[in-house]
């Protein structure tokens, strides 16, 4: 909405953007949050992504970006989290390297064991080739560098075999 009392005298611009579905208060963390948009990318729709990122406000950013986009995101916080959520959730981890209660190379390796077809990107402030052979070692099959721009996740994402 715009509004202006005339030439000279200033606008007002009102943007109300729609929430991800959590109610007020209530955490996200380890519960699926579902896209509503309309226009999905057609890969997208019904694959689960259980996404690892302690900076809160990166974590949430991408999770909505990603739940608009038609994925189904389960978000988590820490090594601890991310091994509370169900396995039948997601089909791809997208996991920050570098977590308070570890890493996310240990937690790639933990969870391809246990799931078999796992599909990893790995996000990380490190972009040398040896960070880059560490994150293919743990079964990673991408390696993004933050700050993560969202059209390269989005990229990734399609890049990765999903059945």
């Amino acid at each position: 909405h715009a509004a202006s009392d005339g030439p000279g005298r200033g606008s007002t611009f009102t943007v109300t953007m729609p929430l991800a579905s959590a109610v007020k208060g209530e955490s996200t963390v380890g519960k699926p949050v579902l896209g509503t948009s309309k226009k999905k990318e057609p890969n997208a729709i019904g694959v689960g992504v259980l996404l690892v990122e302690d900076h809160e406000p990166t974590r949430e950013a991408l999770s909505n970006m990603l739940s608009r986009r038609g994925y189904a995101v389960v978000t988590a916080a820490s090594l601890a989290e991310a091994r509370k959520v169900p396995a039948s959730l997601y089909q791809v981890l997208v996991s920050d390297v570098g977590l308070p209660d570890g890493n996310g190379l240990d937690l790639m390796e933990e969870l391809a064991a246990k799931i078999p077809g796992l599909q990893g990107i790995a996000l990380t402030g490190y972009g040398m080739e040896d960070d880059l052979a560490r994150t293919r070692a743990a079964g990673f099959s991408t390696h993004l560098t933050k700050p993560v721009r969202i059209q390269s996740l989005e990229e990734a994402l399609r890049g990765l075999t999903l059945s």
